[in-house]
């Protein structure tokens, strides 16, 4: 039980698990959402080493500048990215679902004809995709609540360029 407390008041373990939460609530989406769409279209499956290994870049790209943030600022912004990106998830699933494509830029220019089929589409909703967003902001709250209680990592010059190099360097 000792070893336990020592190991959970690590503050490089808590940032551990924020980082883990931090992922999860974003890669859970994407992973759905293209899980749902090969079912349909045969693309490019959701156990494919090409598009997690690009999901994985942009994610971990987003943590490493979420973590040059001020802890306030921080909490903020990716509260903020995680509740877009499940919009974005859930457009993208209806959209999907009722026209068998995904987005274009075309389709911005058609949004206020689609509105008249929104009762229709929201219609089509079903558990899973409120689940899977559940999941996700269930565990934004949860990484909400441990960076809050983790002291924040004091951060001098030095140390913020070498994390923005070593961001700049793995794209």
């Amino acid at each position: 039980m000792k070893i336990l407390k020592k190991i959970w008041n690590n503050i490089y373990f808590k940032n551990l698990i924020i980082i883990g939460g931090m992922f999860f609530s974003f890669l859970i989406l994407d992973v759905f959402l293209r899980y749902f769409s090969n079912q349909h279209i045969r693309f490019f499956g959701w156990a494919r080493s090409a598009p997690n290994l690009f999901s994985f870049s942009w994610i971990f790209l987003g943590i490493g500048i979420l973590y040059l943030l001020p802890k306030k600022a921080k909490m903020i912004t990716y509260a903020s990215l995680v509740v877009i990106s499940n919009i974005i998830t859930y457009a993208e699933y209806l959209h999907f679902l009722v026209l068998k494509r995904f987005f274009t830029f075309s389709d911005l220019f058609l949004a206020g004809e689609g509105m008249s089929y929104f009762d229709f589409a929201i219609s089509k909703t079903n558990f899973t995709i409120i689940g899977i967003m559940l999941i996700s902001l269930l565990s934004m709250i949860v990484t909400l609540f441990l960076i809050h209680k983790t002291e924040e990592i004091k951060k001098d010059k030095k140390y913020i360029i070498c994390d923005i190099l070593k961001i700049w360097r793995s794209i």
